[in-house]
Formats: structure tokens, sequence, C-alpha cells
């Protein structure tokens, strides 16, 4: 059954509500990649809530055998979830594509061309100027070199080493606003070779926010790391994975106090292959759930879990059950797309704008109080770039407006 989000506005023509200029996604998406393997770079993207599989496509070429690691996030502005991939061993090489018609829309080498070890991708708001940014880590063998891209522009705008320079297991990066700025933070998680150190920065001021170790010190497997509002609290957590060579260990730490939430083994504890981990509410509930896949040696079942609970409420094989080489996955949340209002430069015009992404339908009702009193707008909208549009005119009455959105759809 469908269902409908709602967002109203109210207005007159002598009195008008500014509502701010943000933009959200509407549908929530997990996303999957293939780890290296000679299936070559193999993204999915599954409905959230159903889990039916609505994207297939090699983000590179099929014969490129390193794996392919995912993140999601609207980096147009579009309002709906972007698919972000970067490269496993073998090249660096970062890309973006639209998640209404997985068209290209950012492609590019973070480290320039003498690096090809692989890359890690998140996406998130860092910068606050309402696009998702791209965060790139560089994989082991190298220093943890963290670069953070403008999801608008493309242009860099954040670099920095996270551990230090001896260090060469590189990093894998999360996105999260931990200190309650209204931007993202960078999370970050040693690779292989040190200890299981997770670090918080602002990503404002680089400054370091948090720091400590998700399992014992003496493990050298790497940590993978994910952030999310997982006990709806309204203060995002950080959930980490455990790398290759221990159980399936995911663990969540409070984003403020850092006083661990949740721990458990996503798997088997007898398997050993890591565990890779995203955190979203990508069942519209309010509240992150955790996301897991498994690394080199199990078959490539995706689990999503209550972040109370830790009730199974999904799970999935993102690949044919043959395929055993490890899956990296991602989660794009339900939010809610916004209406909202732009005063023209005629007075007697009023300006509604929301996502182009989102698959919604204006409606009207001028007693608000009649439930059965709203009906589509018999104006037909227009799109201008990542917004979807039309004027009005002003009325001396209130009128109430609304979007009525699927939050599953995603407007091709």
């Amino acid at each position: 059954m469908k269902k409908f989000i709602q967002t109203l506005v109210q207005f007159t023509a002598i009195s008008v509500a500014i509502t701010p200029q943000v933009t959200e996604a509407s549908a929530g998406r997990i996303v999957t990649g293939t780890d290296a393997s000679s299936s070559g770079p193999h993204v999915k993207a599954f409905s959230g809530r159903t889990q039916t599989n609505v994207a297939s496509f090699f983000a590179y070429s099929p014969t490129f055998s390193g794996g392919v690691r995912v993140a999601a996030g609207d980096v147009n502005g579009d309002g709906a979830a972007d698919i972000i991939t970067g490269t496993g061993p073998g090249t660096a090489h970062v890309k973006v594509f639209s998640g209404r018609n997985l068209g290209e829309l950012h492609s590019f080498l973070p480290y320039g061309n003498g690096y090809a070890g692989g890359v890690f991708v998140a996406a998130g708001d860092v910068n606050g100027d309402g696009f998702d940014d791209i965060v790139t880590g560089t994989d082991a063998g190298t220093t943890a070199h963290v670069k953070v891209f403008s999801g608008s522009t493309g242009a860099e705008i954040r670099s920095f080493f996270a551990y230090p320079a001896g260090f060469n297991g590189g990093v894998r990066v999360a996105t999260g606003d931990i200190n309650g700025d209204g931007r993202a933070d960078i999370i970050t998680g040693a690779g292989p070779g040190g200890g299981p150190h997770v670090k918080v920065f602002d990503g404002v001021s680089l400054s370091e926010l948090k720091s400590f170790f998700a399992y014992s010190g003496s493990f050298a497997g790497g940590v993978f790391v994910a952030a999310g509002d997982v006990n709806g609290d309204g203060q995002v957590d950080v959930v980490t994975g455990a790398g290759t060579n221990a159980a399936p260990h995911v663990k969540v730490f409070h984003g403020s106090t850092l006083a661990e939430l949740q721990s458990f083994f996503a798997y088997p504890v007898s398997f050993s292959g890591g565990v890779r981990v995203a955190a979203g509410d990508v069942n519209g509930d309010g509240r992150a759930e955790i996301l897991t896949s498994p690394g080199n040696g199990a078959t490539p079942s995706v689990k999503v879990f209550d972040g109370l609970s830790l009730s199974e409420t999904a799970s999935f094989l993102a690949y044919p059950v043959g395929f055993t080489n490890g899956v990296f996955v991602a989660a794009a949340s339900v939010k809610r797309p916004r209406l909202e209002i732009n005063l023209t430069r005629v007075p007697q015009e009023i300006q509604l704008q929301w996502p182009s992404g989102c698959a919604c339908v204006l409606e009207e009702n001028p007693i608000p109080t009649d439930p059965q009193g709203w009906k589509p707008v018999n104006i037909q909208p227009v799109e201008n770039g990542s917004r979807m549009g039309l004027l009005l005119p002003a009325v001396q009455k209130v009128r109430t407006y609304r979007l009525n959105c699927d939050p599953e759809a995603v407007r091709p």
C-alpha cells in the first residue's frame, strides 16, 4: 500500500510563512557493492521497506576485479539519494550516480594518478550548504588520508590525516552530526595493522571530538564505522564492525557519552571474515536501523536490525548465493521532503518549490479542518534543475497546501 508524507503550508496575501531552504531525501535505500572478485564492481540498490531491487549496474568496467565500496547521499539536492562509489585496490576512482536515473554526476581521482590502492567513501553535509558532500579515505598500504569534496561542485574542501604518519593501514570513513551543530562530522576507523581505533572529527574545524577503541586494543584486523540515531534520543550514535580475523562483532556507542548501547554478533561467531556496517532510518520509523554485510567467506546476506531491540527486521541475499567474496553496504534514510515558499518580485504571486527527485503531488484545501477537502492543484509544476516549482496567485484568505509524497518512490 502506498504511504504518503504530508508537509503543510498556510499563507495569506499579507502574511507569508518562510521555511528553510532544505532538501531531504524521500526514499529509504539500501545500497550494496561487491568486494574484490571476478564478478566485477557490481552495485545494487534496494527499497528500504521491501528490499525490492530497484537498481543494478557496474560502477566501473565489468573486468575490474578490485571491488567497489558504496555510500549514499543527496549530493545534488534533488531529493533522491544518489549513489557514491569508490574502487578497491587497483585504482582509486570515485564516482557519483544520480538516484533518479543513474546518470553520472561526478567522477574523479581523490588522491591523484599516483595512488591506486583503493578508496573508502561516505556522504554527509560537512559544509552546511544543504548538499551532501563526498568523504574519502585511503585503503590499507598507505597513510590514513581523509578528504572531503563538495557534493555540489566537486571541489576539495577538507584534507587531513586521521592517524599518525607511521600508520599505513588506511582509514574507513562515515559521517554524522555528533556535536549537534547541524553539520556532518567525520567518523574514522583504523584499517588493519593498528588497534580498533575510532575517532570523530568536527566537520568544520577538523578538531578531534572523540577517540576510543571499539574492541580490545590487541585486535589489529581493522574496524568499519557508521553513524545514526539508533536509540531515537536525537543524538547520532557511532556504529562499529570488527574487521577480519575476529568474530562478526557489531557495537553501538552513544554519540555524546560513548557509553556502549549495543553489542552483538551479526553472523555466526565462527565467521572471521569481518562485518561491514551502515546505519539509517530505512523503514521510516524515526530511528536508525543497523545494517550489516559480511566480508569474504560467507554468503552475501545483508541484514537489518532494529536499533533498540536488535530484532532482525530484514535479511536478504544481495547477490547470488554462490558469491562469497564479501559485500559492502550503505543506507539512505527515509526523510520528509519539505515544501518551500519563495516570495516572487510580483506581490500577487507566491512560488512553491520542492525537491525534483521526490514523487509528490501538490494539493490544496480551503478548509484545513475538512479531511476530505484536499484536491490536487490544477497547475502543472515546472522542473528547474533540482527543484520542482509553480507560481500560485496570492489570496486574501488562508489556504493550506501540502505535498502528498510516496516515500518509496523516486521520480525519474
